[in-house]
Protein backbone atom coordinates (compact mmCIF):
# COMPACT_ATOMS: atom_id res chain seq x y z
CA UNK A 1 0.00 0.00 0.00
CA UNK A 2 1.20 3.38 -0.97
CA UNK A 3 -0.43 6.22 -0.29
CA UNK A 4 0.64 9.91 1.30
CA UNK A 5 -1.99 9.33 4.19
CA UNK A 6 -0.82 6.06 5.39
CA UNK A 7 1.30 6.69 8.83
CA UNK A 8 2.39 2.69 8.86
CA UNK A 9 0.88 -0.69 9.95
CA UNK A 10 0.11 -1.73 13.59
CA UNK A 11 0.04 -5.48 14.52
CA UNK A 12 -2.47 -6.64 17.66
CA UNK A 13 -2.21 -10.16 19.17
CA UNK A 14 -5.39 -11.87 19.96
CA UNK A 15 -7.03 -14.88 21.95
CA UNK A 16 -9.06 -16.73 19.03
CA UNK A 17 -12.60 -16.73 19.86
CA UNK A 18 -12.57 -13.84 22.72
CA UNK A 19 -12.96 -9.99 22.39
CA UNK A 20 -9.46 -9.58 23.33
CA UNK A 21 -6.75 -8.31 22.05
CA UNK A 22 -3.37 -5.72 22.46
CA UNK A 23 -1.00 -3.83 20.69
CA UNK A 24 1.99 -5.93 19.30
CA UNK A 25 3.90 -3.72 17.49
CA UNK A 26 3.66 -0.21 15.76
CA UNK A 27 5.55 -0.46 12.34
CA UNK A 28 6.00 3.13 11.25
CA UNK A 29 5.84 3.88 7.26
CA UNK A 30 8.26 6.67 5.66
CA UNK A 31 12.12 7.64 6.65
CA UNK A 32 12.21 5.85 10.16
CA UNK A 33 14.61 3.66 10.86
CA UNK A 34 12.42 1.55 12.96
CA UNK A 35 9.88 1.11 9.12
CA UNK A 36 10.49 -2.09 7.12
CA UNK A 37 9.38 -5.55 7.57
CA UNK A 38 8.70 -7.30 11.00
CA UNK A 39 9.85 -11.05 12.06
CA UNK A 40 7.63 -12.85 14.83
CA UNK A 41 8.97 -15.20 16.92
CA UNK A 42 6.91 -18.51 17.18
CA UNK A 43 6.95 -21.74 18.88
CA UNK A 44 4.75 -24.75 18.89
CA UNK A 45 2.53 -25.63 21.61
CA UNK A 46 0.68 -28.91 21.71
CA UNK A 47 -3.22 -29.42 23.25
CA UNK A 48 -4.05 -25.79 21.57
CA UNK A 49 -7.80 -24.75 21.15
CA UNK A 50 -10.12 -22.00 20.52
CA UNK A 51 -13.53 -24.03 21.57
CA UNK A 52 -13.62 -23.89 25.46
CA UNK A 53 -14.91 -27.24 25.44
CA UNK A 54 -12.00 -28.77 24.13
CA UNK A 55 -9.96 -26.66 26.71
CA UNK A 56 -11.53 -27.77 29.45
CA UNK A 57 -11.61 -31.62 28.30
CA UNK A 58 -7.99 -31.88 27.69
CA UNK A 59 -7.30 -29.97 31.31
CA UNK A 60 -9.52 -32.19 33.30
CA UNK A 61 -6.99 -34.88 31.43
CA UNK A 62 -4.21 -33.61 33.05
CA UNK A 63 -2.77 -31.87 30.00
CA UNK A 64 -1.16 -28.42 29.64
CA UNK A 65 -3.74 -26.11 27.33
CA UNK A 66 -3.57 -23.19 25.87
CA UNK A 67 -5.73 -20.48 23.83
CA UNK A 68 -5.45 -20.34 20.42
CA UNK A 69 -4.24 -16.51 19.29
CA UNK A 70 -4.94 -15.01 16.24
CA UNK A 71 -2.84 -11.87 14.75
CA UNK A 72 -5.12 -8.46 13.42
CA UNK A 73 -2.75 -6.42 11.43
CA UNK A 74 -4.68 -2.46 9.88
CA UNK A 75 -3.40 0.20 8.55
CA UNK A 76 -3.12 3.63 10.55
CA UNK A 77 -3.74 6.53 8.85
CA UNK A 78 -3.24 10.78 9.77
CA UNK A 79 -5.52 10.95 12.28
CA UNK A 80 -5.20 8.23 14.12
CA UNK A 81 -8.16 6.03 11.74
CA UNK A 82 -7.22 2.39 11.42
CA UNK A 83 -8.83 0.54 8.83
CA UNK A 84 -10.75 -3.20 9.41
CA UNK A 85 -7.69 -5.18 10.67
CA UNK A 86 -7.00 -8.35 8.83
CA UNK A 87 -6.63 -11.50 11.26
CA UNK A 88 -4.25 -14.54 10.78
CA UNK A 89 -5.12 -17.48 13.06
CA UNK A 90 -1.88 -18.93 14.20
CA UNK A 91 -3.17 -22.71 14.73
CA UNK A 92 -1.25 -24.62 17.21
CA UNK A 93 1.76 -21.74 16.94
CA UNK A 94 1.96 -18.82 19.67
CA UNK A 95 3.94 -15.90 19.69
CA UNK A 96 7.20 -15.54 21.74
CA UNK A 97 6.44 -12.13 22.60
CA UNK A 98 9.81 -12.14 25.52
CA UNK A 99 11.44 -12.40 22.46
CA UNK A 100 9.95 -9.91 20.50
CA UNK A 101 11.43 -6.48 20.06
CA UNK A 102 9.68 -3.53 18.66
CA UNK A 103 7.65 -0.52 18.50
CA UNK A 104 5.57 -1.30 21.47
CA UNK A 105 3.15 1.54 21.27
CA UNK A 106 2.29 4.46 18.58
CA UNK A 107 4.44 7.15 20.42
CA UNK A 108 7.34 4.67 21.34
CA UNK A 109 10.61 6.43 20.05
CA UNK A 110 12.50 3.04 20.62
CA UNK A 111 11.84 -0.36 20.41
CA UNK A 112 11.43 -2.61 23.75
CA UNK A 113 10.30 -6.12 24.09
CA UNK A 114 7.18 -6.79 24.19
CA UNK A 115 6.97 -8.95 27.34
CA UNK A 116 9.72 -8.17 30.24
CA UNK A 117 10.43 -10.38 32.98
CA UNK A 118 8.65 -9.28 35.89
CA UNK A 119 11.48 -8.06 39.06
CA UNK A 120 10.43 -10.54 42.13
CA UNK A 121 9.94 -8.45 45.18
CA UNK A 122 11.97 -8.50 47.89
CA UNK A 123 9.92 -11.26 49.35
CA UNK A 124 9.87 -13.52 46.51
CA UNK A 125 13.61 -13.79 46.57
CA UNK A 126 13.78 -14.51 49.82
CA UNK A 127 11.29 -17.54 49.20
CA UNK A 128 13.42 -18.73 46.36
Amino acid sequence: QHDDLIEGHAVYLGLRDLSAMRLLCWCPLGDSRYSGNLEIPIVRKNHTFSEHVSILEYYAKGFHVHQEQELFISTRIRGHLESAPYSFRLGEWAVMDEELKCLTSFDAERPSYVSRPLPLSWTQEQAL
